[in-house]
């Protein structure tokens, strides 16, 4: 950037681009910079496209939209999309729903899915069909939901069962609020004991109070094995 007056934006993330190189300045006198997308393509854009918002990607977000868009028109026909009376299925709604929140950062869950970098693989988010035959051939009914084996994973066949709430539930991650660094362990300043506890079938269960977090802790796990099994 010597001898320019751009400003420096290097290292910056900008939807799915990451800023990595400064190129130049376009015919119209405005700053250029080369940017990688979050799909592995390169794409040079205006610094003011970056900071107003109008360049969040190499083009594959707006090709996913698009697909999107499609597919929602497409399906929405099929017999296992809708009902007779005109409405979604469930397991249409769990496969639109699933997209919404890894792609779309206006949805209210996007920062805990497409937020962290978790993903729709490319067979499932541009094909229900794809995703229904898995879900059948995995399983699916009425009672269960999809779950991610590695919490940290894409959804994508091999990362992805069907369970009931409360397997889900002991598959989730930590919450922002944990203090203990363990899942259904908590710390009681008033007591100053650990209390143990699980959620089953969206209620959560006391398991005890202890006087030491290890023991809190093994509360918690023998109770993991008797709901899982």
């Amino acid at each position: 950037m010597s001898g320019s007056n751009a400003k420096n934006i290097l290292g910056n993330k900008y939807g799915r681009l990451t800023v990595i190189e400064y190129v130049g300045r376009g015919d119209d006198g405005r700053a250029l910079w080369k940017c990688k997308c979050e799909c592995g393509n390169y794409k040079v854009v205006s610094g003011d496209a970056l900071r107003q918002g109008h360049s969040k990607s190499c083009g594959c977000l707006q090709k996913e939209n698009r697909q999107m868009i499609i597919y929602r028109n497409r399906y929405g026909n099929l017999k296992h999309a809708q009902t007779s009376g005109g409405k979604t299925t469930r397991i249409y709604r769990i496969w639109d729903a699933m997209i919404q929140r890894c792609c779309n950062p206006k949805h209210d869950k996007f920062y805990r899915y497409g937020g962290r970098g978790i993903n729709v693989c490319a067979e499932w988010k541009n094909n229900f069909e794809e995703f229904y035959s898995w879900a059948k051939r995995k399983g699916y009914d009425e009672t269960l939901t999809i779950d991610r084996i590695n919490n940290d994973g894409n959804y994508e066949p091999g990362n992805c069962r069907w369970t009931n709430m409360t397997i889900q539930g002991l598959n989730r991650g930590l919450q922002s609020n944990n203090t203990t660094g363990h899942k259904g362990v908590s710390y009681l300043k008033k007591t100053g004991k650990y209390r143990a506890y699980i959620k089953i079938h969206g209620k959560q269960v006391w398991l005890g109070a202890y006087d030491t977090i290890e023991e809190a802790i093994r509360a918690r796990k023998k109770a993991e094995q008797k709901y899982m099994n």
